[in-house]
This record gives structure tokens, C-alpha cells and sequence, in this order.
């Protein structure tokens, strides 16, 4: 009896164990999700019932069919723990199924954000790093970017992306079997996604065709009923570091619509909150001391002189009825017109680009070869032609030094956009569009980086001269000029400027930053000076205070919103004021 009851508890030791090892054991082979079934013209809205359940995704199928999805987990037994709650809320037919790790590839990419299964996501807070994707196991969902061709160009990407907000992003290893490719289905249609190529980085000077290309990966461009021979096709051959320009990021053009202003930071002592106080102090709409922190009572005190100071209201009425900003006439030219079409109409821009004589056409055609075909000769050559042409027999002030009598070739995106660069800065046919940045906002942003006097940006709608307090500063600084609109080329190179440092800003040089700081000093210098000599000079200056400081306060958030200190944010706000109101009081610092 003793030696049945020995045999009983090994064998129920055995099953406890094998139980307990199974329930914990993940199998190395495979990754599971649960299918829920096949869909006519399915909306991600459709599956509100088990959305709490787990990530709900789809693939196309055919004839507006949706193949949907839910969940990833590293076990048969977790996923048969959740398919009883997908089969009671409607749907019976659901069930496990496995995908094996052997039909992907290990992919480095970076690890922006994390959340339970079934929390909401901000796809469109998300999307701000480029093309993302989604891997859920069990009770955890990621939410990954990129696929870098190494460990070395991951990190420095995700040093690049904790500097515009995702401060948790890390480097993470991952099978793309269990990457979902987030589309138009997964957000709901409330993010924009153009199709876009998707592509593993490889090592430069290599071309390495991914294992299989998914149906739904589509070429670079827009989609589009043009069949015509040299219509953009998904190439064999792709240029090194792809991943980061694939992700298209419309930006808005304007219209109305609610502006989102940068909120601003309570805990951060700076002299810009300080001048303020001292203004709405003085004007006795502020009652507490001056400590330098823009907190409850510094904006309650601007909300009141914003109701109260008959000079600020005035503005404010001036500020909604005028348009101030400077538009170029080089918006309206042919070959401007083409270079804004570029990217929704390749083909068309390309034929197009050919009967242009500009050096710019030559650029743009090389750009459209480039990310349709990859590196190639005729690129090389197309952009060697237009840097000679355009720097030829040209002297310009601040010109981008390099030798234009070399020969280059074209092995990464971000070099050709740095020679598109110098092209526009010599070339006063067209402006640089507003594409270029939405769709390579990193490699723009390291091209872009020095402009000189000369580069002429498109202003795209979004930048700081939507906020109310920027508009009201600039009402007042045009009524105070006595030449207002005579000097129209500074006033476009500092809209450039302005874009420029809204879209892709750099920390300022030393040198830099300091002739900021003394533009700042002499500017408030003079402008006291004119203020004291006339009670009504003195009303006018007690506005533009309040304007100016109150934009300084918001821009410097800006900035630090994308991932600069406020050292490094102070001296970048008074470029883009400088920018503002620059050539308005250039008579007022003569002396």
C-alpha cells in the first residue's frame, strides 16, 4: 500500500510539474496570435468588443476582404487562456493559430513606447518617429520603430528620438514575425498613411533583397492609374539608411483649425518669465513676486492685461484681421509648382522637370531616380551637372564651401539632400519645399542644418507664426515701423529662417548664440529708450513687452519640447524673434 502511495505522489509530482512547466514554457519556435476570421470592407471600429482583449489587426486579402487578428503570445496555453473571451463576444469560429519564427528575420529596431493589451494607443503621438510597429506578447504591447542594418545605427537613432519627446527609447532585438505594420486600418483612419516602402537597412555599399515582400508593401510614391513606362516600382536595389525616410508625415496646410500650442513648463526659472512679470507687475495685473517661473499667477496675470491694456487689445483685433506673413512670389513660378509635386506625382514631376533649364530640375530628377531605382550612374551624373551649372561663375555671400568641380557619388539619401541643399542656396528659382521635411524629417534635418543668407524655405503652414501671442507680436512690430515692407529680401530670408528653425532646428554655435543674446540686449536697449521719451511711445513699448516675452516663454518650450535644455532653447527663441520682428526695428537700433 506504502509503495501505491509513493507511486501516486511521483506521478502526481510529475503531472504538477509537467502542468506547471507547460503553463510557463514559451516555445522557441513559434509565436501565436488568435484568428478571428475574414471580413467584407472591415473597419477596425467593427471589433470595439474585443478591443479590450488584445491588439485587433488586419491583413488585405482580396475583393475588400480583411483578414483580422488579435493578440500575440509566446504560448498555445496563453492564447487559449483569452480565445474563450473572443468566442462569447461573437465570435465562435475564432481560434489559436501559430506563426513560426523561421519565416522572419531578426531585425534591430528601437522601442519607443509601451502598454497594457487592450489600452488605447496615440498612433498619431507615435508616428512622429517615422513608420512604426506593433508586437504584443501576452499582456504586453510595444510599440517599435525602424529596421536598422545594426546595434551602432539603432542607439544613435534612438539618441535622435529622445531628443524630440520618446525618452524611454531603447534598442530591441525582435523577430519580424512578430512585427505588425501599422496602416490606416489599425488607427482607424485617424492618422493619414500613405503606402510606403518598407525596407531593412544593410550595410553601405550593400543591397541585401528582403526574404519576401509582403503584398501590401507598395512603392515609394503615392499610388496612382498611370501605367506608363517608368512609373516608380519597389527596387531590387535600395539606398542605405531607407528606413528613416519612408515614413511620410503630412504637414497641414493652413486653414482653420485649432492651433496646439507647446504647454509651458512651471518648473523652469528663466529671465523671459522674469521681463514679464516685471511688465504685467508694473501694469498691476500681477501681484506676486518676481521669481523667474511662468506659474498660475504669471498667466492669470497675462489673461487680464490681454482684457485690460487698450494697446494689447487693439493688437490682438489688428493680429486676426491681417495677414503678416511674407509670401514669396516663387510659390506661383512653373518649376516651384512642379518641385511641390514631386512626391504625389513622381512620374508626371520627372517628365515635367526635363524641359526646365534650372539646375534645380537636374536635382530633383536625380532625387526621383534615387528613391525609386537606388544609387546609380545616371544619378551620380544628373546631380554633378547641376552643382556645376549652378555654381558656376557664381560668388555668393555665405556660399556652402565645397569643391563643385568635383565628382561625387550618391550612396545615401542624406548626402544628395546636403547638395540639394547647396543647389538652393545658389539657385534663386525655387524654394525648398515643405515635403522634404515630412517625408525625411532626419536626414532634412541634418542636410538642412546650414543654409547661409541665400536658402529660401517654403513656410509650411504650421510654424510659430500660428500661435496668438507671435501674431500679436508681429501686429505691433509692423504698426511701429516706419519703412514696414521696404526691405522685402530680409524679410523672406527670415521667414526661411523662421521655417527652418521651426522644422529642423540645431543648437545654436557659441558664436551664434551670443550675437542672439546681444541682438536681444541692444533691441530692449533702444526700444526703452524710445519708450521713455513720449508717454505714448511708453503705452506701445508696455504692449510689445508683453508680446515679446510672452512669445519667448512659448518658443523656448518649443524647443525644449524637442529635447534641447533651456540653455540650449533660450538663445534658439531669440533667432526665431529676431526672425519676427528683425526688420521692423532695424531704424530704432541705428540710434
Amino acid at each position: 500500500m506504502r509503495y501505491i502511495t509513493n507511486l501516486l505522489v511521483i506521478a502526481f509530482s510529475i503531472l504538477a510539474f509537467t502542468t506547471t512547466q507547460a503553463n510557463k514554457n514559451t516555445n522557441p519556435n513559434y509565436v501565436y496570435t488568435i484568428h478571428i476570421g475574414a471580413f467584407e470592407k472591415a473597419q477596425v471600429s467593427d471589433f470595439d468588443d474585443i478591443r479590450s482583449i488584445g491588439y485587433v489587426y488586419g491583413y488585405p486579402l482580396r475583393d475588400n476582404l480583411m483578414q483580422i487578428f488579435l493578440g500575440g503570445y509566446d504560448s498555445r496555453n496563453a492564447a487559449r487562456k483569452v480565445l474563450p473571451n473572443v468566442q462569447a463576444s461573437g465570435y465562435p469560429d475564432a481560434y489559436v493559430m501559430r506563426r513560426a519564427f523561421d519565416e522572419g528575420d531578426e531585425v534591430v529596431t528601437v522601442q519607443i513606447g509601451m502598454k497594457k493589451a487592450g489600452e488605447e494607443l496615440d498612433y498619431g503621438n507615435f508616428m512622429k518617429a517615422g513608420t512604426i510597429y506593433i508586437s504584443q506578447t501576452n499582456n504586453e504591447v510595444r510599440i517599435l520603430t525602424g529596421q536598422y542594418m545594426n546595434e551602432e545605427v539603432a542607439q544613435q537613432r534612438a539618441i535622435q528620438l529622445k531628443r524630440i519627446g520618446f525618452k524611454d527609447a531603447f534598442v530591441k532585438t525582435i523577430n519580424t514575425v512578430e512585427l505588425v505594420k501599422v496602416t490606416e486600418f489599425e488607427t482607424g483612419g485617424t492618422v493619414a498613411i500613405d503606402d510606403i516602402v518598407a525596407v531593412v537597412d544593410t550595410p553601405k555599399g550593400e543591397a541585401v533583397k528582403p526574404k519576401k515582400t509582403p503584398k501590401s508593401y507598395d512603392v515609394l510614391f503615392k499610388k496612382t492609374t498611370n501605367k506608363s513606362k517608368g512609373q516608380a516600382t519597389v527596387p531590387d536595389d535600395v539606398p542605405t539608411n531607407y528606413e528613416n525616410t519612408s515614413k511620410r508625415i503630412e504637414i497641414p496646410v493652413k486653414k482653420e483649425t485649432a492651433v496646439v500650442l507647446p504647454k509651458i513648463r512651471v518648473k523652469v526659472k528663466r529671465t523671459s518669465a522674469i521681463e514679464l512679470q516685471k511688465v504685467l507687475k508694473a501694469e498691476g495685473a500681477y501681484k506676486k513676486s518676481l521669481d523667474g517661473y511662468y506659474g498660475k499667477g504669471t498667466a492669470k496675470a497675462y489673461a487680464i492685461i490681454k482684457k485690460q491694456n487698450r494697446q494689447v487689445k487693439k493688437y490682438l483685433l489688428l493680429s486676426n484681421l491681417m495677414d503678416s506673413e511674407e509670401n514669396s512670389s516663387l510659390k506661383t513660378s512653373r518649376l516651384q509648382t512642379i518641385i511641390n509635386k514631386v512626391l504625389d506625382e513622381p512620374h508626371d514631376a520627372n517628365s515635367l522637370l526635363k524641359a526646365e533649364s534650372s539646375p534645380l530640375a537636374k536635382v530633383y530628377r536625380a532625387y526621383i531616380l534615387f528613391q525609386s531605382e537606388g544609387e546609380q550612374a545616371e544619378v551620380d551624373r544628373l546631380m554633378n551637372g547641376a552643382i556645376q551649372q549652378a555654381f558656376k561663375k557664381k560668388k555668393l555671400k555665405n556660399a556652402p564651401r565645397f569643391d563643385f568641380s568635383a565628382k561625387y557619388s550618391y550612396q545615401d539619401l542624406g548626402q544628395l539632400l546636403k547638395h540639394l541643399n547647396y543647389v538652393h542656396a545658389v539657385s534663386g528659382d525655387a524654394e525648398v519645399p515643405c515635403w522634404i521635411f515630412s517625408q525625411h524629417p532626419i536626414e532634412a534635418a541634418n542636410a538642412f542644418a546650414t543654409g547661409g543668407e541665400n536658402l529660401r524655405m517654403q513656410n509650411c503652414g504650421g510654424d510659430f507664426m500660428s500661435w496668438e501671442e507671435t501674431k500679436l507680436l508681429k501686429a505691433i512690430a509692423e504698426d511701429l515701423d516706419p519703412a514696414y515692407g521696404l526691405d522685402k529680401k530680409q524679410q523672406a530670408a527670415y521667414t526661411s529662417k523662421r521655417a527652418r528653425l521651426f522644422i529642423a532646428p540645431q543648437k545654436l554655435t557659441g558664436a551664434d548664440a551670443k550675437e542672439a543674446l546681444i541682438w536681444h540686449k541692444t533691441l530692449w536697449t533702444e526700444m526703452e529708450k524710445w519708450g521713455n521719451a513720449d508717454p505714448i511711445h511708453d503705452q506701445r513699448v508696455v504692449a510689445l513687452k508683453v508680446a515679446y516675452f510672452q512669445s519667448q516663454v512659448r518658443i523656448e518650450d518649443y524647443f525644449m519640447n524637442k529635447g534641447y535644455t533651456y540653455k540650449e532653447a533660450k538663445p534658439l527663441a531669440m533667432s526665431v524673434l529676431q526672425t519676427i520682428v528683425g526688420t521692423h526695428f532695424v531704424n530704432y537700433l541705428k540710434g
